[in-house]
């Protein structure tokens, strides 16, 4: 992924300049959505927490922490948000789309990878 060409062509886009294209999960507090740029047509992952939620169950510091590890991290096993959007009832996160599910899921699956793998 050139994070570089894509942050270019995402770096004023505002929320409505986004097509849902299809829910691809649910968190405890959020909905993941796989998203695609109007104009680039380029393929995100939008995650979208409402602001209520997060004050109503004290997740203030869940989603800290969350923000501060995918915008401020670099790592290989990480991916990194793009780009971070709010209104006044949402917060979204712009997260690269990235074909073929991710981890937590293989393992509630396999439970358990050997080395090969």
């Amino acid at each position: 992924i050139n994070s570089e060409s894509i942050n270019k062509d995402i770096s004023t886009s505002t929320i409505f300049d986004f097509k849902t294209i299809s829910l691809i999960g649910r968190g405890s507090c959020s909905k993941i959505a796989l998203v695609e740029h109007l104009s680039t047509n380029h393929l995100y992952v939008l995650k979208t927490i409402r602001k209520d939620f997060i004050l109503d169950f004290c997740f203030l510091e869940n989603i800290e922490v969350e923000k501060y590890v995918l915008t401020k991290i670099k790592h290989n096993f990480i991916i990194n948000c793009f780009k971070m959007l709010e209104n006044k009832e949402r917060i979204y996160f712009l997260i690269p789309f990235i074909k073929g599910g991710d981890l937590y899921n293989y393992l509630q699956k396999e439970k358990v990878f050997d080395e090969e793998r």
